[in-house]
């Protein structure tokens, strides 16, 4: 063990070193900002978009084609999307039915018609960037549509699980798609 004494005396021996603190060159706080300019600048950015809301209680009946969560209705020869590392089948999001949206102006318009389905990898770690190794857009034609929808893969990982594996330790058991999952709320 050191003694007080000792440490003092390794301190003298140390050389000291003056840092000038730091002074930025802008104030980081510049007070609140003026909200005419501030709701000026939101709207020239501001772009249309369509909300999609999930009906609550899930089953519960609805309209149409499209909808969040449950099963896709991929056509027949067309493969569920997988990770392109360790190939294990993406989850499936959503599946809008471009002919049920209104029609707004976008920087990226939206086809007529034909289905949008939605794929990703619900891991623990939600890294999704903006890869196709983890999430998936499959356009489907309106003449190549199905009503029907598709059967989940059997190696289909649960929800949350850990890279790579089917499960994991923030997987939530046997539950592989998202209305599984909302089924499991209080």
């Amino acid at each position: 063990m050191i003694s007080l004494a000792e440490v003092r005396a390794q301190g003298k021996a140390m050389r000291h070193v003056d840092i000038a603190p730091h002074k930025p060159s802008e104030p980081v706080f510049q007070g609140p900002p003026d909200p005419i300019k501030a709701k000026a600048e939101l709207e020239a950015a501001a772009l249309n978009a369509v909300y999609l809301k999930r009906l609550w209680p899930v089953g519960t009946p609805h309209q149409g084609n499209s909808h969040l969560g449950g099963r896709p209705s991929l056509p027949a020869h067309t493969p569920w999307p997988r990770h392109e590392k360790n190939n294990l089948p993406l989850h499936f999001l959503a599946q809008i039915d471009c002919a049920e949206m209104p029609s707004i102006e976008t920087k990226t318009p939206l086809p007529p018609d034909g289905m949008l389905l939605f794929f990703a990898d619900i891991n623990e770690d939600m890294d999704w960037g903006d890869n196709t190794e983890t999430t998936r857009v499959i356009y489907v034609p309106a003449t190549h549509q199905v009503a029907a929808p598709s059967p989940l893969p059997n190696d289909l990982p649960e929800i949350g699980h850990s890279e790579g594996e089917e499960t994991g330790v923030y997987a939530h058991p046997s539950v592989k798609n998202l209305s599984e999952l909302a089924n499991l709320r209080p």
